[in-house]
């Protein structure tokens, strides 16, 4: 059924890609897992701030606001993504 090799060349890049997509995969969703945290002590420094009753509220806020922003950016590129590949 082989001829030249071929069949095993084909079988290795169909595997090599499989693996490139997994790790890809657990990169991002590291990332996103990162993204998390970040946003976590972010919002736990907001609540700090607003229960001292801190002049930095505006500050807070807009702290909270630009963690908001690049989130939604990305949901919303891979809405766009998603409904591209169906």
């Amino acid at each position: 059924m082989e001829k030249n090799g071929v069949t095993r060349a084909k079988s290795a890049v169909s595997i090599a890609k499989k693996e490139a997509k997994k790790a890809a995969k657990k990169a991002k969703k590291a990332a996103k897992k990162q993204e998390k945290i970040e946003r976590k002590d972010i919002r736990a420094a907001y609540t700090k701030a607003l229960k001292k009753q801190s002049p930095d509220k505006l500050l807070a806020v807009f702290a909270v606001v630009l963690t908001i922003v690049p989130v939604l950016a990305q949901f919303l590129i891979e809405m766009k993504d998603n409904k591209e590949e169906k």
